[in-house]
């Protein structure tokens, strides 16, 4: 059986474009204002924003590997790897958005709970 392998490291150009956005928006904001103190607070709140969507980001940036006997989720930011069982499994779903990448989303049994993971389509064998 072949081996699959998908990523959903696109979601960091997004980020990257988005915090683009938001910086541009809080340099405009600090140069239209007079005041020293609102521009610190528009500087600081912009940054604090940016490092929190690109933390957020980064928490959630895996690439996942469909074996034979189990999936390997394989986060790379964080170091950490998952494996499921196929058993594990409770639903698998192809979401397709006209204008935008089809993307599968699979919710499986966690620790205690059900935990949820959404990625691109599968791309790529080996």
């Amino acid at each position: 059986m072949k081996n699959y392998h998908s990523s959903s490291s696109h979601y960091i150009v997004e980020a990257l474009l988005a915090s683009g956005m938001i910086l541009s928006i809080g340099i405009i904001l600090a140069y239209t204002t007079d005041s020293t103190l609102y521009k610190i607070i528009v500087v600081s709140s912009t940054i604090v924003l940016v490092l929190l969507l690109l933390l957020y980001q980064f928490m959630r940036t895996f690439n996942i590997y469909f074996r034979d006997d189990k999936i390997h989720v394989d986060y790379l930011f964080l170091k950490r790897k998952i494996y499921i069982e196929y058993t594990e499994l409770k639903q698998i779903t192809y979401v397709w958005v006209p204008r935008s990448p089809a993307s599968n989303r699979i919710v499986f049994c966690g620790l205690q709970k059900e935990r949820s993971l959404r990625f691109l389509s599968v791309a790529r064998s080996d």
